[in-house]
């Protein structure tokens, strides 16, 4: 029996990484995607609590060109979305860190506007705050694996406004809502520190 347990404790040791000081990504950059609408993100560490997030997106839609003399016409309907988010860490243990991350997002909405007397190709603006809760585990000294919830309030047109033929400029709204719950569960990102 000493023998299993001795064997057992030996590999243990052999493959389960030793942690003898915290992760502490102050002044690096990192690579990685956190916000569904804009997945090409990067993050810079200020300190060891406090970062600053940016990140971009683009995705593009076939539909009819309503702006074309040619009945049959389509285009392509691209919309972009900035992301700014500041992540604080409120706990920060060896391998693993608690945050909460303030954000906002900025997407820009393709439409047609038909005046009466011709149709242009316009776009409208949507904006979004949020508050998440998460936590980022630290895999390796570079890699790491987030995960968040929250609430966010949107101010705009949403996306079924994307490609459609107005005959007035959109109303706007607003609402407020969960963040992240596009998967199912909560917002999952990586990251990659250099």
């Amino acid at each position: 029996m000493l023998k299993r347990f001795l064997v057992v404790a030996a590999l243990a040791f052999l493959f389960v990484p030793a942690t003898s000081h915290a992760v502490d990504h102050s002044k690096q950059w990192a690579l990685g995607y956190f916000f569904d609408d804009a997945p090409i993100g990067v993050r810079y560490m200020m300190s060891p609590k406090l970062g600053l997030d940016f990140g971009l997106g683009y995705s593009t839609e076939e539909g009819p060109d309503f702006s074309s003399t040619d009945p049959g016409a389509t285009s392509s309907n691209g919309q972009f979305t900035f992301e700014i988010g500041v992540p604080y860490n409120l706990v920060k243990t060896d391998r693993a860190d608690f945050f909460v991350r303030p954000s906002f997002a900025m997407t820009t909405v393709p439409y047609y506007l038909d005046n009466g007397t011709s149709i242009s190709s316009e776009s409208a603006t949507d904006t979004r705050f949020g508050v998440m809760l998460g936590a980022e585990w630290h895999a390796t000294d570079n890699l790491s694996l987030s995960f968040g919830h929250g609430f966010g309030v949107a101010s705009g047109h949403g996306d079924n406004l994307r490609g459609d033929l107005r005959n007035a400029e959109p109303e706007s709204s607003s609402s407020i809502s969960t963040v992240g719950l596009t998967t199912g569960a909560s917002s999952i990102g990586f990251r990659w520190y250099f």
